[in-house]
């Protein structure tokens, strides 16, 4: 008998998927996610398809060929792509930055270890003609359950959530950041780590 939940990941115990806020958004999400991410609890990316219908995991590095990910299928039609991360010659994502590109806007970003995570664009090189975004003076990360590599890093939802905030407006995304909360405080639960001290903290991302 199955004693996690297929969807979030965690025993069913703790299972939070019946408390999901989901939000409707115009903005397409596509998370990059790499394969050894795909059953991690603390995988914070995995929150995207419960939150939004209209966010998509893609799993890449996986050895099998037909299973191996064709990045360029992922765009979709009628939407302009940009890419979110913090490479050097990203531009701030801004509200005036958003007003530039031609809606609605297909957001895709990479999700694993910092080190996976920066490898996504030097091998997929149909991502280099993407306009790259990145945030700039974003509030501390409540993820609890991974020691990040960087004082400013954050979860790729976290990530995600505050870039639709830029986007699409902060009150219309504030379901995304309780539905974190959720996530997070239920993964310590399992982990009996609640409440949270910053000793418990898993390894880095």
């Amino acid at each position: 008998m199955a004693t996690k939940c297929p969807r979030c990941k965690v025993n069913l115990e703790f299972c939070f998927c019946a408390v999901m806020e989901t939000v409707q958004t115009e903005t397409a999400v596509d998370i990059i996610m790499h394969y050894k991410e795909l059953a991690l609890t603390s995988n914070s990316a995995n929150l995207a398809p419960l939150s939004l219908p209209m966010a998509r995991v893609h799993v890449r590095g996986l050895k099998e060929p037909e299973k191996r990910l064709d990045v360029s299928s992922i765009f979709r039609a009628g939407y302009t792509p940009i890419y979110l991360f913090p490479l050097e010659n990203s531009r701030p994502l801004t509200r005036e930055a958003v007003l530039e590109l031609e809606h609605p806007i297909q957001l895709i970003l990479p999700d694993g270890s910092w080190r996976q995570a920066r490898k996504v664009i030097d091998r997929e090189k149909i991502l280099k003609t993407l306009p790259c975004f990145s945030l700039r003076n974003m509030p501390p990360s409540q993820y609890k359950l991974r020691r990040e590599h960087f004082a400013d890093g954050m979860s790729t939802f976290e990530a995600m959530a505050h870039a639709l905030s830029v986007i699409e407006g902060e009150e219309k995304m504030a379901p995304l950041f309780r539905n974190f909360s959720i996530m997070v405080e239920q993964n310590l639960k399992e982990r009996g780590q609640f409440p949270w001290k910053k000793s418990t903290a898993g390894p880095r991302r």
